[in-house]
């Protein structure tokens, strides 16, 4: 058998606990083990001072003890206490004015913090919060931005915040109000052909580009590479443009890019790892114009068009991939005639030599060869690089009695042992 706290008989008490020694004691009372009852927290107590007995306590602040409702009952007027509206019977405070909370620590009316946009949520007074940085407090508005720190800016009490001062930007449409963008940002309209500049807070040319007789005009540079234009002004985008045409042939051709550093637009001019086959692409001024690798001035069976490698944004002669050096060598960019064509030395020994050939299959060049061959009296031709040339195998030391130079038989397509119909005299 235990003993168990009757808490239905104990003054203050509205509850049991889990253990049923001890009860559960009403707003402001606290549960005394030695006295086994609910004794009054007068620190607890708003106004409260210091007890008197187990169920009451002095008051403060001219409040005097409410025996029914175990509180102090303060003189809750606008006089006595400042923003106050009236006494609250059930918790001992205040009430407060709107935006006003009661501070059971210090007994005042303080002003709601959270309430309050831009605010860090403490108090510096009883009326005044803090306010994040770039704002201040202003009485009967809260904290506002701090709108003189901001060029051509003004408060809004709608938006709470800072808002473009349209009314004294120059270049704003007459009457023109802020608005919201899409990407979140406060602007003014803009007269037909400026653009509103989030950065400087005024409508003007954009970036790159200068008012010249109330146009924008973009900026020119002074002199231009091959490969450059100037950027002309969109008036539907508002903005300085690389020109182009439509591409008419992707093989040749390509859109310039913009250098804001250079402020000009330029096309693709990476560095060439390989020049005898490649070569940069050229601007071409057209209706706006358009890149282009170098046209071609002649082509033939040896020459080609050289193309526009999109992967390296450069020109590169056709290439099949892999070359027999032994008698077979790429085609070779040559500036002189805008083209690719295959090594072209000075023939001067038609009895030996031969020109190069280009596979449009295989994309090499390759030297001349026949069908049908003769192990025992041909061989093919081979490529000489150093003579550019397709050249039989010379040998400087054969006995004129019993050996001879093989020659080259353009019928046949074959380096041979002289013959009788093909014997040198």
């Amino acid at each position: 058998m235990v003993c168990e706290a009757y808490c239905d008989n104990v003054p203050n008490a509205i509850d049991y606990t889990d253990d049923l020694l001890t009860c559960i004691c009403t707003i402001h009372f606290i549960w005394d083990n030695v006295n086994a009852a609910c004794v009054v927290n007068c620190t607890d107590v708003p106004f409260g001072g210091t007890q008197v007995t187990t169920s009451s306590c002095t008051c403060t602040n001219n409040a005097v003890w409410n025996t029914t409702n175990s509180n102090c009952k303060a003189p809750c007027t606008s006089t006595t206490i400042r923003y106050s509206t009236g006494y609250n019977r059930y918790t001992g405070e205040c009430y407060c004015q709107s935006l006003f909370i009661f501070n059971a620590s210090t007994l005042t009316c303080q002003i709601s913090c959270s309430r309050f946009s831009n605010t860090t949520g403490f108090h510096i007074t009883d009326t005044q919060c803090e306010c994040i940085p770039n704002n201040y407090w202003v009485p009967g508005k809260g904290c506002i931005a701090d709108c003189t720190k901001y060029t051509n800016m003004i408060y809004n009490t709608v938006e709470k915040t800072c808002v473009p001062d349209c009314a004294n930007i120059p270049g704003v449409v007459a009457g023109g109000v802020f608005f919201k963008n899409p990407t979140g940002w406060y602007e003014c309209p803009c007269v037909a052909g400026e653009l509103w500049n989030n950065i400087t807070i005024v409508c003007g040319c954009p970036a790159g580009s200068t008012e010249v007789n109330g146009a924008c005009v973009c900026t020119q540079a002074n002199s231009l590479n091959a490969g450059q234009t100037n950027t002309i002004y969109n008036t539907d985008t508002m903005q300085c443009d690389c020109p182009s045409d439509a591409i008419s042939d992707s093989t040749i051709q390509t859109t310039t890019i913009y250098f804001p550093d250079l402020t000009l637009c330029q096309c693709p001019n990476p560095t060439l790892t390989r020049t005898l086959y490649q070569t940069n692409l050229v601007w071409v001024a057209g209706t706006s114009g358009y890149c282009t690798c170098p046209i071609a001035t002649t082509t033939s069976s040896t020459q080609l068009q050289i193309l526009y490698d999109s992967a390296q944004n450069l020109c590169e002669c056709p290439y099949g991939g892999s070359v027999n050096t032994e008698y077979q060598a790429r085609i070779e960019w040559t500036s002189s005639c805008k083209c690719c064509q295959c090594p072209a030395g000075v023939i001067d020994e038609v009895s030996h030599q031969a020109a190069m050939l280009y596979n449009v299959t295989r994309k090499i060049c390759e030297c001349p060869v026949g069908t049908n061959q003769n192990p025992n009296t041909q061989v093919q031709i081979e490529y000489n690089p150093t003579k550019r040339l397709c050249e039989c195998q010379r040998n400087s030391s054969l006995s004129n009695e019993r050996q001879a130079e093989m020659i080259w038989n353009n019928d046949a397509g074959f380096c041979e042992c002289p013959q009788p119909a093909t014997a040198l005299v």
